[in-house]
């Protein structure tokens, strides 16, 4: 178990840190963990972030990437994680956290596999807590290595479904908090790939040196083109489910104007 305070990293716009933190709210232990809104690529832990919301130690260890069951970061903060009540399997554990992780969906997709994923510990840690259940990452490593392939078969459709919302939610978000379905209807493959290859890359660090498969590119274009209103509908009840909590907003901008006094001025 960690032995001292543990960090949140959190957008104050993620639906997921949203009900995280009402949580916490809830259980009163929002003034037991460190909350840090991941709105600058720079935060205090210089590692990756994987995936929003997570939790690591002060060490700059993850300790759990989304998504996390009921009451699990309660547990983390109190000394109570117990990995029965907590951990899926391995294999459920590993394809769930990749399926709330828009980076870890586009690294698959991009290369056409898990094995991109597996290989880092810095990424099994987080997403099989491996540091609360003290298990060793080079096992784990080796026993997902060998099922990597039909993890990807069976789960990458879904991961396409995903990342056909995180494009959309970017897109919503960098139109100035609006949306029109006729320009998601309208988005190709080329677009999408090109929006793949950045999303699985850090500036020129990550770009793949090998053609994406399009059949998956196509896959999730086709959800984008289909499903556009569905998606901006979601995301928009989303927007207006946080932006009109008074509680959770009076939060963030608390975080906001220890963090980031810039941001909480202007």
């Amino acid at each position: 178990m960690p032995d001292s305070r543990l960090i949140l990293y959190f957008h104050p716009y993620d639906i997921e840190s949203y009900r995280v933190v009402q949580e916490l709210v809830k259980e009163k232990l929002t003034n037991k963990i460190d909350m840090v809104p991941a709105i600058e690529p720079e935060v205090f832990n210089s590692s990756l972030l994987w995936s929003i919301p997570s939790v690591y130690d002060y060490h700059g260890r993850p300790l759990g990437f989304a998504p996390f069951r009921h009451a699990e970061i309660q547990a983390m903060i109190t000394g109570a994680w117990r990995e029965p009540s907590f951990i899926m399997s391995d294999e459920d554990q590993l394809v769930s956290t990749v399926l709330k992780s828009p980076l870890a969906s586009a690294i698959i997709l991009v290369h056409g596999s898990y094995k991109p994923l597996i290989a880092k510990c810095s990424f099994l840690e987080g997403a099989l807590r491996l540091r609360l259940r003290e298990a060793k990452c080079e096992e784990k490593k080796k026993e997902l290595m060998e099922e990597a392939d039909r993890l990807f078969q069976e789960s990458w459709r879904t991961a396409a479904i995903s990342l056909a919302y995180a494009f959309a939610r970017e897109y919503y978000i960098g139109n100035g908090f609006y949306g029109d379905p006729l320009d998601l209807e309208r988005v190709t493959p080329r677009l999408a790939a090109a929006w793949l290859v950045s999303t699985a890359s850090v500036g020129k660090a990550g770009i793949p040196i090998s053609a994406i498969n399009m059949d998956y590119v196509e896959y999730m274009t086709s959800y984008i083109n289909g499903m556009a209103e569905k998606m901006l509908d979601t995301i928009e009840y989303e927007f207006s489910t946080i932006l009109t909590d008074k509680k959770y907003m009076e939060i963030v901008e608390k975080e906001l104007r220890w963090f980031l006094p810039h941001q909480a001025e202007s």
